[in-house]
């Protein structure tokens, strides 16, 4: 359940805190996580169907990963694939 306190908690009283977050309000809306997540996903469920549920998983959470870090979801699943041809990690 959603605590209607929890920006007061995170943020505390700092005007300049809660003046960050109110420009940028949007990126904390789940429908903006979701559209941002769902090529991921997408992604994920069409190395699960060519490669195995394990793999689709794993390169889910890395592409997650490397998105949290600031590549764009493109850029995120290049590089996997770059590893997967150079053999720098294999999938078990």
């Amino acid at each position: 359940m959603f605590n209607p306190n929890y920006w007061n908690l995170y943020y505390g009283t700092n005007p300049k805190k809660r003046k960050k977050h109110e420009e940028n309000k949007e990126f904390h809306s789940p429908q903006y996580l979701l559209s941002q997540l769902q090529p991921v996903v997408d992604y994920g469920l069409q190395e699960s169907n060519d490669s195995g549920l394990c793999q689709g998983m794993m390169e889910v959470a890395i592409v997650a990963y490397l998105m949290g870090r600031g590549y764009d979801c493109e850029t995120a699943q290049d590089i996997i694939k770059f590893w997967e041809k150079n053999e720098v990690f294999k999938f078990e």
